[in-house]
């Protein structure tokens, strides 16, 4: 089984996302990216500090490495301005090579996610495709808090331009900072929003809520049973302390696709941070 995780935005500072200097729209949409500048990296659970380098149409170099065809595959891609060793990276897929043996795959698009925002957004569609020349069925695929900009709004772009429930056998959204820098429009079979998906406690600026995410996610593969989710209908009784029979549904690296399709509402604290060691920051993302 393939599971992939994304995460197509990142961004610190209001400031950071839309100082765009004056750009030609019409050749930077003509512009392709050189494919090459899309890596992936296969990180082995028996030793994750020398990860195998994989190519696109190169099945030597995965036949090479330490890929192990009889166990699960997860593919993380990291998000704007990041790389594969953002500390929120790293420590989501040591938490996974802790808990289980999986091949885990990291898409690297750093040369192309270290540009403005507009412009990474054009490079999305060649790391997509790349992806797609890499692995042909999809089983899973977990957003989180998917991108908002250039995708949702200042117009919804057609479901070829973003996540939506055809994209894969099974489709899990986290939503953590929707009508800002993630999307607020339901995106999966289970859409799950914490805090109501708009702003996370103790969070100020929209990035600290976008991020939040990853935390959510990492913190479940290490406590599964952590963040505990209501469908919709049910949150309304649950919050007003009514119904006793009322079913939760755990949210992150448990989801699947027997829970009911829906929205799906959680109240996460803070206890989620004891499970965290790394803390990104504003300066992760220009480095």
């Amino acid at each position: 089984m393939i599971h992939i995780f994304l995460l197509l935005w990142n961004c610190v500072t209001i400031i950071q996302c839309f100082l765009y200097p004056v750009i030609d729209p019409v050749k930077l949409y003509n512009y392709t990216a050189p494919e090459d500048q899309v890596t992936f990296y296969l990180y082995s659970y028996d030793d994750l500090s020398n990860p195998d380098q994989i190519f696109v149409d190169n099945p030597s170099s995965i036949s090479d490495s330490r890929f192990d065809p009889d166990l699960e595959t997860k593919v993380i891609i990291h998000g704007w301005s990041h790389n594969r060793n953002v500390p929120w990276l790293v420590e989501m897929r040591e938490a996974m090579a802790n808990r289980e043996q999986w091949n885990i795959i990291v898409v690297d698009w750093a040369p192309l996610s270290h540009v403005i925002y507009i412009e990474a957004r054009v490079h999305t569609t060649v790391v997509s495709k790349q992806v797609a020349h890499m692995i042909l069925t999809l089983k899973r695929i977990t957003g989180l808090d998917p991108a908002g900009p250039l995708y949702e709004w200042p117009h919804m772009e057609s479901l070829d331009e973003v996540l939506d429930a055809s994209d894969a056998e099974f489709v899990d959204v986290i939503h953590t900072n929707g009508g800002r820098i993630g999307m607020i429009t339901p995106a999966g079979h289970l859409d799950y929003y914490p805090n109501g998906g708009e702003r996370q406690p103790g969070c100020e600026l929209w990035g600290c809520s976008h991020l939040r995410s990853v935390e959510y996610w990492t913190a479940s593969v290490k406590n599964p049973w952590i963040f505990q989710a209501y469908l919709y209908r049910d949150w309304v009784e649950y919050w007003h302390g009514l119904g006793e029979n009322i079913v939760a549904y755990p949210m992150g690296i448990l989801a699947n696709k027997s829970f009911p399709s829906g929205t799906y509402y959680v109240e996460v604290h803070s206890e989620f941070k004891m499970y965290l060691n790394t803390v990104t920051t504003i300066h992760d993302s220009f480095s």
